[in-house]
């Protein structure tokens, strides 16, 4: 399962796997410097470790699969509502930088 998430504090939105979440609203976050080594790790769906930064998010939509949490996040950038598929359009979010 990957959940997009919206970062409280950036307002970025990126699909992460369900089991970086700690609680509903705080995740974990690999220290990779690299952009290649995190979506690596998001698509092969890592496990967590407790040495990964900790990040008070909010969760916008749950996907079976990676491949559908990455349609829905182009839809998370523009709305925050992901549970319709009309034209409503909120604030416009910022693509996750994957906070290398």
């Amino acid at each position: 399962m990957y959940v997009i998430v919206e970062f409280v504090e950036t307002r970025e939105v990126e699909a992460v796997p369900e089991k970086w979440l700690t609680t509903s609203c705080h995740m974990l976050w690999p220290p990779f410097k690299s952009l290649l080594q995190v979506q690596a790790a998001i698509r092969g769906d890592m496990e967590p470790e407790n040495s990964w930064k900790s990040y008070n998010i909010r969760t916008l939509y749950t996907a079976s699969t990676y491949e559908k949490a990455r349609q829905k996040l182009r839809q998370a950038e523009d709305t925050s509502d992901l549970q319709s598929e009309g034209d409503h359009v909120t604030k416009k979010r910022k693509k996750g930088k994957l906070h290398l």
